[in-house]
């Protein structure tokens, strides 16, 4: 009955107090430094890729692939409004509803695939051409990318000293500038997204000269790239308003890859396309760090599982919890943000035991045992590939991936 009596507020703040115990608990008892320490090494020794998803750039404002479809969908309702397509239920409430989807202020959920919730929004403009929807959606995805702003720098008075300390200690302030950070030393990204930050967080950050950046709009750019950061933009390239065109930031794609039209094409006709093809070749050369990632999504899982399946060597009889694989393909590291999984276990539990008095103590145990299962099985399923999951969360993951430079 105490507990009926306290504030919303106050509820609130016991629930994130806890989330954030179990957090530091699980991370502790994961015990990650081997692994972390291995990537290092590749790290140092020159032999990473970046390869980077929409969560790598959220501090900016831009948001996730469901973010960006909520808003390429209110701007498409809004198009097939005016082309007088729909019969309108009720149009005031129609027209407040598209403003909240382009303001970010409403997300809506049109499927986990988000190359099929692409096909979704793509047909609601469907009745122009082709080149003219095409257009409208690079247009409506620029939107989106103007508005980003890089997070201020805000530099830690205690420890300023040497340049090389100020920029380490601005990459550990959010993931944007961490990986940016990281990508100075080991010069090669791949990135899904279409926008420019990753550049401009180079020149303006962390000072590298724009000559030294080349970056790859959709397709190989024929220029000397002996030392230069790369960056390929394996699904095309959109520039500001307003950019200088240079090596760094060039000219927008002719297409980019969002719905499952564009990637199914690219698929069939294109099957030794420069965007698989860049891919494959990082992916079996280099030991490469994924960031931004969910793990779920279509596109990514599809690339992990073209590389196959291995046969997996445990030794661990032996007592040396190591796993040997039957090649020598690269091993590859992905970063996954456990936050989300976490806080919705723990409301799970809540909701199931409502007419029970839980202790609080007994809550985080069954919220800690239940999430050390789940990874326990993710960690299960991403080995057969190689790929040794990392686990993080959004406040930790800046530190660990400024730590590895």
């Amino acid at each position: 009955m105490e507990k009926d009596r306290k504030e919303p507020l106050e509820i609130e703040r016991e629930r994130a107090r806890a989330i954030e115990l179990i957090q530091k608990e699980l991370l502790e008892k994961m015990n990650q430094e081997e692994q972390l320490q291995s990537l290092q090494t590749y790290v140092q020794e020159g032999d990473v890729t970046l390869i980077l998803g929409a969560g790598s750039s959220a501090p900016a404002g831009i948001p996730g692939w469901g973010g960006l479809l909520s808003q390429i969908l209110g701007h498409a309702l809004q198009y097939e409004a005016y082309k007088g397509k729909r019969k309108s239920f009720d149009a005031a409430r129609e027209r407040q509803l598209e403003r909240e989807l382009i303001l970010k202020d409403l997300k809506v959920s049109l499927g986990n695939n988000y190359l099929e919730s692409g096909q979704y929004v793509k047909q609601l403009i469907s009745s122009a051409e082709e080149d003219v929807v095409n257009d409208l959606l690079k247009e409506i995805i620029a939107y989106v990318i103007n508005k980003a702003k890089l997070p201020d720098v805000i530099f830690d008075k205690e420890i300023k000293g040497t340049a090389e300390r100020d920029m380490r200690t601005v990459a550990e302030k959010n993931t944007l500038y961490a990986v940016t950070y990281l990508l100075k030393k080991v010069r090669r990204a791949i990135t899904y997204d279409y926008h420019s930050l990753i550049q401009e967080c180079l020149i303006k950050v962390f000072q590298v000269p724009e000559r030294e950046i080349v970056t790859h709009a959709g397709a190989w750019t024929c220029t000397d790239c002996t030392n230069e950061i790369q960056i390929f933009h394996v699904h095309g390239f959109i520039p500001r308003h307003g950019q200088r065109e240079s090596r760094a930031f060039p000219k927008e794609s002719t297409k980019l890859i969002l719905s499952e039209d564009s990637y199914y094409e690219l698929e069939q006709r294109e099957a030794y396309s420069w965007t698989n093809s860049i891919q494959s070749y990082y992916l079996n050369r280099d030991h490469c760090v994924f960031v931004g990632f969910s793990g779920d999504d279509y596109n990514f899982r599809r690339i992990i599982r073209q590389m196959g399946a291995l046969d997996i060597l445990q030794d661990e009889e032996q007592g040396d919890g190591q796993i040997r694989y039957s090649d020598c393909r690269p091993v590859h590291y992905l970063f996954f943000i456990i936050d989300d999984l976490i806080a919705d276990t723990f409301d799970d539990l809540i909701r199931c035991h409502e007419n029970e008095d839980l202790l609080d103590e007994q809550l985080r145990r069954d919220t800690m045992c239940l999430v050390a299962n789940i990874l326990r099985m993710k960690k299960d399923y991403w080995k057969r590939y190689k790929v040794i999951p990392v686990w993080t969360t959004k406040a930790h993951i800046p530190k660990m991936l400024t730590e590895l430079v």
